[in-house]
């Protein structure tokens, strides 16, 4: 009579239970970088679209006046606004002149960190920005193991 004995079952059983278990783990974690790595491409497009309105001097639709800089707010719960500040015809003082646009660019289980307030101005074309870096950094909160990615914005407004 040929077949396999019990023992040669329990071992391969136990072998193919061992092969789901990693499986599982590693879909798990590249889940994770994946949704932090889209998270980050979202947020430089955006940056670069913000960057773009205060370069062109831009002004969001239906709005009339002077565009002094374009500010961009991030959230740690991944929600990000860009906002139009400038004079209105007739004012005298900067205010929020128009949104350009607010979305939510995070999955569940990502975070983001700031050090600080994201102002894109410009002069007459040519980019005007701040004397500080500014360092944004994304991880996954469902993972704290995986490696964080990072966004620079430099002195000169470029985004790395």
């Amino acid at each position: 009579m040929k077949g396999f004995t019990l023992i040669e079952l329990m071992v391969s059983v136990t072998i193919m239970a061992i092969l789901l278990g990693v499986g599982v783990v590693s879909l798990n974690n590249f889940n994770n970088s994946q949704k932090v790595e889209t998270t980050k491409n979202e947020l430089i497009s955006s940056l670069k679209l913000a960057r773009n309105y205060a370069i062109t001097m831009q002004l969001p639709n239906g709005v009339s006046g002077t565009l002094n800089y374009v500010q961009v707010d991030l959230k740690t719960n991944g929600q990000i606004s860009v906002d139009a500040y400038g004079i209105l015809d007739g004012q005298n003082t900067t205010m929020n002149i128009g949104p350009y646009f607010s979305k939510d660019i995070s999955p569940i289980g990502v975070d983001i960190t700031v050090t600080n307030i994201i102002n894109f101005a410009s002069y007459k074309g040519d980019l005007v920005y701040p004397n500080y870096p500014v360092s944004i950094i994304i991880s996954s909160s469902e993972d704290p193991d995986d490696a964080a990615k990072s966004i620079l914005i430099d002195s000169s407004g470029l985004i790395k």
